[in-house]
């Protein structure tokens, strides 16, 4: 050690505080682990899609289920078809089951998410009137010079309302459909044998 160097001092500050987690959180939480050790246990590894690889999947998966049951079935019954090795039937079937079995899975899943997103919806809903009733209140109230000093919590309120709305205005809108053109009212004109206007004098 040299002569200029120091011991460092000790630490005098006080720890910080745990964090904390709310019930709603250690809800969702255990609930999460759960569900990932339960996939991890009973289903097999599934792979993400990637930009790679999944072109390779949509373009040959936009057919009929029943197109590759029916294949499936032909070469079952015709020896013939069974002398192309790319073909394997029982691998075949064995991937048509699971696609059966993972379907129910699938519609399973869509339904709880379904239920998750109009439970976070509503509470979301919820929450918007209640805030919305609170600024009402506040910009009610600071209209009394009393009640100058909520003048810069109403501020905050109405800036994180501006913030939204303007979130929401830059989100992508889907496009709109183009009003069809209506035919003129009042009668049909009338027209010639060879579908021309009738000329009349």
């Amino acid at each position: 050690m040299g002569q200029f160097d120091t011991a460092p001092a000790p630490d005098t500050n006080p720890p910080d505080p745990p964090a904390t987690i709310t019930a709603s959180e250690q809800q969702a939480k255990d609930f999460i682990e759960g569900l990932r050790t339960l996939v991890a246990a009973k289903l097999p590894k599934f792979d993400l899609p990637h930009p790679l690889t999944a072109p390779l999947v949509r373009r040959p998966r936009n057919v009929p289920p029943d197109f590759a049951k029916t294949v499936a079935s032909m070469v079952a019954l015709n020896p013939d078809l069974q002398s192309f090795q790319q073909y394997d039937v029982e691998e075949n079937k064995a991937d048509q089951q699971q696609i059966d079995a993972y379907t129910a899975v699938k519609q399973e899943l869509s339904t709880i998410l379904k239920g998750v997103s109009f439970f976070v919806a509503t509470k979301q809903a919820k929450t918007n009137v209640a805030s919305f009733q609170v600024q009402a209140f506040a910009e009610a109230l600071t209209k009394d010079p009393a009640f100058a000093h909520l003048i810069p919590a109403l501020d905050a309120i109405k800036q994180s309302r501006r913030l939204s709305k303007s979130k929401a205005k830059s989100a992508p809108q889907p496009p709109q459909p183009q009003p069809q053109p209506q035919p003129p009212s009042g009668p049909a004109p009338q027209t010639s044998q060879n579908g021309g206007p009738l000329v009349t004098h």
